[in-house]
């Protein structure tokens, strides 16, 4: 089984290709989610392996995999338990939370590797998504790196060194910048709609907490945002905005991912 959490289709890519690869079925932690997290209970069968895939959001795992472990139910019991983390540079020590949350559940994480994936945060100021050149040499990469993690996967490797990449400061990132970003960047934004708009209500359907609710035909943010992006970026009139922070900023979406996946 994967379970995939994704907002602009990194991950997903990733896993639809597990998925196809090593014959395992692939759930949507998003639909789970936006559903109130009511199908959490889940049957190993035979040789099946537990793989959980999702976007490192500020050097850790984000809410909504957190929740969905912390709901998740099984029965039987995973030849294997890994976690595939997509990245636009580095991960910290979300190999250690995962692994930390598995426990809990009574399950030993074999493998956590991560994939170097196009940057998609840009709610603050200096953050932007990867010029053209620098996006494509990541997804042309991250190809072979794929095919390096799914070959360990395979064999049950429990083996991540040189597919896992922490960066500098590791610990300090995810112990230390991670609480920070949750307390003040999370909950209530900034976040609004211009006179582009044209009230698709998409913001609304592909946000995973349902933080947006549509009022008047226009999108009405509330107060628990996890600043995944996927509004801003799936906006087909390019209308989201975040306070003046987003102004002139470029959307990502993957390239192989179509915008209603």
């Amino acid at each position: 089984m994967i379970f995939c959490y994704t907002s602009t289709g990194n991950s997903y890519w990733a896993a639809r290709r597990i998925s196809k690869d090593l014959d395992e079925t692939l759930y949507s932690v998003n639909a789970i989610a936006k559903g109130g997290y009511n199908a959490c209970d889940y049957d190993f069968g035979e040789n099946e392996r537990l793989i959980l895939a999702f976007p490192v959001h500020s050097w850790s795992v984000p809410m909504v995999m957190s929740t969905f472990l912390k709901k998740f139910h099984f029965t039987g019991k995973p030849v294997g338990v890994y976690a595939l983390c997509t990245c636009g540079d580095d991960c910290g020590t979300t190999n250690a939370v995962v692994a930390r949350m598995l426990l809990r559940l009574n399950l030993k994480l074999s493998a956590c590797f991560s994939l170097t994936m196009p940057n998609d945060y840009v709610l603050m100021r200096g953050f932007e998504v990867d010029a053209d050149a620098v996006r494509d040499q990541k997804l042309a990469a991250a190809v072979d790196q794929l095919d390096k993690i799914e070959a360990r996967m395979r064999v049950g490797s429990t083996d991540a060194a040189g597919l896992y990449n922490p960066g500098r400061m590791a610990w300090l990132k995810t112990h230390l910048v991670n609480p920070l970003f949750r307390h003040f960047q999370c909950g209530h934004t900034p976040f609004h709609a211009t006179d582009a708009c044209v009230g698709c209500s998409l913001c609304s359907k592909v946000c995973p907490v349902n933080n947006i609710r549509m009022q008047d035909g226009k999108p009405q943010w509330r107060n628990h945002c996890m600043q995944c992006c996927a509004c801003f970026h799936r906006c087909p009139q390019m209308a989201v905005q975040y306070g003046k922070v987003t102004d002139g900023k470029r959307q990502y979406l993957n390239p192989n991912v179509k915008l209603d996946d």
